[in-house]
């Protein structure tokens, strides 16, 4: 606000929150903040959705060769073990169009090299299965 009044400035330098304090937030922050709290609490479906198909994707991934770490998370690392393999694996589902994290030393200790696998809710009941069609004969070569 451009003022020459000495009273209109007196009572802004005073008054204005975004003058005074400089955490003071936007009213678009606001805004934003609010329609996020919105967002969260009409989730209830994805949230539950998201909940399935983690489980069921835990499911098609328990076969013998696969160590499956087991945490309600939508996050789901799978144990290789071997660096190389790690990476070889996710490669080869990349050709396949599913992109997936490599996680190795020294994010995580030697012999535990893991694929990161991170579900939403835009993936579907046939992607789950293709993946661990991809995965499964893989694993057992």
């Amino acid at each position: 606000i451009l003022s020459d009044s000495s009273t209109i400035i007196d009572f802004l330098v005073n008054r204005a929150g975004e003058f005074i304090y400089s955490t003071f937030l936007s009213p678009a922050q606001v805004g934003a903040a609010e329609i996020a709290l919105q967002i969260l609490q009409s989730a209830q479906e994805k949230r539950r959705y998201l909940r399935e198909i983690s489980r069921s994707f835990r499911k098609i991934l328990n076969i013998d060769e696969l160590e499956v770490i087991n945490t309600p998370s939508p996050i789901i690392p799978v144990l290789i073990g071997d660096p190389a393999k790690t990476l070889e694996l996710r490669n080869h589902l990349l050709q396949n169009g599913i992109m997936v994290g490599a996680i190795r030393p020294p994010t995580v200790p030697p012999h535990t090299s893991r694929l990161r696998i991170s579900l939403h809710t835009g993936v579907t009941s046939e992607t789950l299965e293709e993946l661990g069609n991809i995965i499964n004969p893989w694993m057992k070569s």
